[in-house]
């Protein structure tokens, strides 16, 4: 091609377009001339991979994505290496959705004519965390005017647990795991939801009632004197 010229019998080449390459052979009596063609496919511009990062199980899940997309290529998602789905380029940003999973989730592009593939840049790596599952104990039966020692409890997530009782009114400390209650009056329903203080996850909430029977408490003072009586008075 025009700026390119070579006398060796076998030169290497990088065209960034399709290219034609003359060679002319000669001994001095007789000259041949041939002709090559090298055709380069276009492939897609790199792009970044988006989404991803830690949530609890049980929510939603997070997005993956891709910060752009061209025309004529096809954008597959992989998880762990694994063919997930594929989406065709759009010319903006590609959402793939979003997902539960965790793992690695990268994104290569390959064009729709040829079979030239480029992976894209970077890869967006899902964590789950446990949520932690909480006990609120068993239910109580208490005297009008009594009070509950509450039994909260919890396993799963990191162990390392922040408790929190509601309706909070009727709680000394709504924060312990074991929260005593105010006298009560009356039946009453509490609900304790527990936070792993390591990832933020929160339990989903569990419930006991106290139940309250009978009048309040009956308090007689007795007090005693001396008299003298006689029989049938």
């Amino acid at each position: 091609p025009v700026g390119f010229t070579a006398t060796t019998a076998e030169i290497t080449v990088s065209p960034a377009q399709t290219t034609t390459y003359q060679l002319t052979l000669s001994d001095g009596n007789t000259t041949v001339n041939k002709s090559i063609t090298i055709i380069v496919f276009n492939v897609p511009l790199p792009q970044q991979v988006t989404g991803g990062g830690t949530f609890c199980n049980g929510e939603s899940g997070l997005s993956i994505g891709l910060s752009g997309s061209q025309t004529g290529f096809l954008y597959t998602l992989f998880k762990d290496g694994q063919n997930m789905l594929s989406k065709q380029g759009t010319g903006t940003m590609l959402d793939f959705g979003s997902f539960t999973s965790a793992g690695e989730y990268t994104v290569s592009a390959s064009s729709t004519t040829n079979s030239c593939t480029v992976s894209m840049s970077g890869s967006a790596v899902i964590q789950v965390n446990q949520k932690p599952t909480a006990s609120a104990g068993p239910e109580q039966i208490i005297p009008s005017g009594g009070s509950a020692v509450l039994l909260g409890a919890a396993t799963g997530g990191s162990g390392n647990y922040q408790y929190s009782w509601s309706p909070a009114a009727f709680l000394i400390n709504p924060n312990a795991a074991s929260a005593s209650t105010i006298p009560l009056n009356a039946t009453q329903q509490f609900h304790l939801s527990v936070t792993d203080a390591v990832s933020g996850c929160v339990s989903n909430s569990a419930q006991t009632v106290v139940f309250v029977s009978g009048a309040p408490l009956l308090q007689v003072d007795v007090t005693s004197s001396s008299y003298t009586v006689c029989p049938l008075e």
